[in-house]
């Protein structure tokens, strides 16, 4: 059961993105699903649409960093620039500090 059409238009839009992946023969990877969801972003008219596409990315994204175990880390430096980082834990690291 959806709470909102919100949810359920970001898992129809998933789910388009997927069956055009596979109707075209590529390779399903969580990177092609992203490439695709950002290329019909790109060509979307609907706002609707374009809106459950941004949701849909974001979801995306979600569960990649969640299954790879990756962080991302956006620091300013004193000139207000933004530098972003990202990692992956080390295996066995059981470091605290």
């Amino acid at each position: 059961m959806y709470k909102s059409n919100d949810e359920r238009l970001t898992d129809i839009l998933i789910g388009e993105a997927m069956l055009s992946l596979l109707q075209s023969g590529k390779a399903v990877s969580s990177r092609a699903l992203m490439d695709a969801l950002q290329r019909m972003a790109e060509q979307e008219e609907d706002e609707d649409r374009q809106q459950g596409l941004l949701r849909a990315i974001n979801e995306v994204q979600q569960n990649l960093n969640v299954q790879t175990g990756q962080t991302r880390v956006t620091l300013r430096d004193r000139h207000n620039g933004e530098h972003h980082f990202k990692g992956e834990p080390v295996p066995g690291d059981k470091r605290k500090h």
